[in-house]
């Protein structure tokens, strides 16, 4: 079967094959016109770009992990090539929200930024001074609670590359593991500590949680200030699509490495769990597509009745939504030493 054409793959298949691929692909469908109805509405509406444009990618989260499990279901042999696709673009998407809470922070009068400016001209006071004003020495939370910070350029920066860190990680361990599969040495599904699956597991996990860790402490920080743009439900969403889908395959691996659920279609355990977990996620996205209605809201930034945006739409999706170089651009950003007078404020 490994050596079969897409055609073949297809082809011959049982009647409950059928019936799964339909129930897949509808689903997979259905979350793709909601998605990107709403995607319209906000580029149709594209007045805000540094707080759509976050938006806009998170959303995509929804369209590509529908796409990229269809196809895990329709050739199941090919299953990792294409979670490759899906696992690199979560790790991204949760960057982005991170972009999404700094920017609403800053438009509601925060002294977060990615940069130190001077006020009054003179070098002697900046953003770094103003922010502890603003607040107070802390405790990390758990488990780092015996720990203190004080909020800063610093600590913003830190967040920033401990958030961006997942985005490499992933992707550096998304090809580890096509390499280790190609090998016969990765085994989906299989918590043997002799194949790569285990391992891989448990590195992304650790990479994921930092960043959720450290986007929580910047969240505490300003979710009272940002509280009107609904931050949490925002935050939910995200969490659960990313790490509801993450423990739910470790559960149905699981599930299989323990001979609870047998193999079928005449495929292997590891094939058989991924096309559980996918028929599974083609479900789930069109509930996440829903809540992102909520969630992300394109009702925010629309103006005056007829008034639209739509005349910019090709130069906003390539240009804009769709450029490649920002997270170039942020990587840069976020790893460039700050300037020494940052030091002279820290405590």
């Amino acid at each position: 079967m490994e050596n079969s054409t897409a055609w073949q793959l297809f082809a011959n298949r049982t009647e409950f094959e059928a019936i799964v691929f339909s129930v897949s692909g509808s689903c997979a469908l259905l979350s793709l016109l909601l998605t990107f109805f709403l995607i319209y509405r906000h580029l149709k509406h594209y007045y805000e770009p540094q707080a759509q444009k976050p938006i806009i990618r998170i959303l995509l989260m929804v369209p590509i992990y529908s796409v990229v499990s269809f196809l895990a279901i329709l050739l199941s042999p090919y299953a990792l090539y294409f979670n490759l696709v899906r696992d690199c673009y979560e790790a991204y998407a949760l960057y982005q929200f991170l972009c999404l809470l700094t920017h609403y922070y800053d438009s509601e009068g925060g002294a977060f930024t990615y940069e130190l400016i001077d006020l009054g001209g003179d070098g002697g006071s900046s953003i770094g001074g103003q922010m502890r004003q603003e607040f107070v020495r802390s405790r990390f939370p758990f488990p780092l609670c015996c720990f203190h910070y004080t909020p800063g350029n610093t600590l913003l920066t830190w967040i920033r590359r401990f958030a961006l860190q997942y985005v490499f990680f992933k992707l550096l361990l998304s090809f580890v593991a096509i390499i280790l599969a190609l090998t016969g040495l990765y085994h989906a599904g299989s918590f043997d500590l002799r194949y790569g699956f285990f391992w891989i597991s448990l590195l992304l996990n650790l990479s994921a949680i930092i960043a959720f860790y450290v986007i929580l402490i910047f969240y505490g920080l300003i979710a009272r200030t940002i509280s009107a743009h609904e931050p949490l439900l925002k935050f939910l969403s995200i969490k659960v699509l990313i790490f509801f889908c993450f423990w739910q395959t470790l559960a149905i691996g699981a599930l299989y490495y323990f001979d609870i659920l047998p193999a079928f279609f005449g495929w292997t355990k590891e094939q058989s769990a991924d096309v559980i977990q996918n028929v599974l996620i083609c479900g789930e996205m069109v509930g996440i597509a829903i809540l992102n209605f909520w969630a992300f809201s394109y009702r925010t930034y629309r103006t005056e009745p007829g008034v639209h945006t739509l005349h910019n739409l090709g130069k906003n999706i390539a240009t804009d939504i769709l450029n490649p170089l920002d997270l170039v651009r942020e990587t840069k950003e976020a790893f460039t030493p700050l300037p020494d007078k940052e030091n002279d404020h820290r405590s």
